[in-house]
């Protein structure tokens, strides 16, 4: 049932805007989006270096709260952590609401959530912000137009996330670094950068991503190998040398670890049933 709002999208249309002034960098996009189905509709989404936030004002979305794990749940406005299997979600009736990309150190200083608590868990956004995720719902369906509903993102974000401490900040920084290499980075690199100890970022990543620097590494670079399959003619064992991986059969074993399915199965998927969410 939507939260009676005036100007949803036509049905299959989405609306999307990147974030203003000092968001831009930590919120990667917003999304209106408006979906009908009068039959369920199964999906698999493979793991993304994105912390996906959810506002939904519609019919609930049916997903597992863990990766590969226990029945479908359903959730209204929900946070997915990143994940390291496929995801099996599903969704029928009216689904319309907001969907937010965020960088995970975003993620900790908008939530007050220490990360590894959301790693490879979708959690009702209730649970981890408490009353105010009811609130910012109705605040979006009550928005009277689209341009108006990302401002007031904009104002609630930035409010929230203003206040950064220098773990934050080391934590940032290096998640900023691994995500422009795509994964491809040695991490004995980006401690160096950090001006920390191994032990020391690896802790504050851990807290502030919700993975360590390696295994964060693996799912951008699974992710950027992914998109070039996905999105070029590009054959996978071209793709195994430009995204990092030792070999094909090295980017094989990846892609059967985070997508359960072949390199050539991604690329034949396209933007279908296997995504890793944009």
């Amino acid at each position: 049932m939507l939260l009676g709002v005036r100007d949803a999208p036509p049905a299959g249309m989405r609306i999307e805007r990147a974030p203003r002034g000092s968001l831009a960098g930590a919120v990667r996009g917003y999304r209106g989006y408006h979906e009908q189905a009068p039959v369920p509709r199964d999906r698999w989404e493979t793991p993304a270096g994105d912390v996906i936030l959810v506002l939904g004002m519609g019919d609930p979305f049916l997903a597992q709260a863990q990766p590969e794990a226990g029945r479908l749940m359903g959730f209204t406005s929900f946070v997915v952590g990143l994940h390291e299997r496929p995801l099996h979600t599903r969704y029928e009736g009216v689904q319309f609401g907001v969907q937010v990309r965020l960088t995970p150190p975003a993620v900790a200083a908008l939530l007050g959530v220490a990360m590894h608590e959301l790693t490879n868990r979708v959690v009702d956004l209730a649970d981890v912000a408490g009353r105010p995720a009811e609130r910012w719902a109705r605040t979006l369906a009550s928005a009277g137009s689209w341009s108006r509903r990302f401002a007031v993102l904009d104002g609630i974000l930035g409010e929230r996330m203003l206040a950064r401490n220098g773990d934050q900040m080391i934590a940032r920084r290096a998640w900023q670094r691994l995500r422009r290499a795509g994964g491809d980075v040695s991490i004995a690199d980006v401690v160096a950068e950090a001006g920390c100890s191994h032990r020391h970022l690896t802790d504050v990543f851990r807290r502030e991503v919700g993975l360590t620097p390696k295994r964060a590494a693996r799912v951008l670079r699974y992710e950027r190998a992914a998109r070039t399959l996905r999105d070029s003619r590009t054959g996978p064992a071209a793709v195994a040398a430009e995204c990092g991986f030792t070999d094909q059969s090295h980017l094989t074993r990846e892609f059967r670890l985070f997508s359960g399915v072949t390199p050539a199965a991604v690329a034949r998927a396209g933007a279908g049933q296997f995504s890793t969410r944009r």
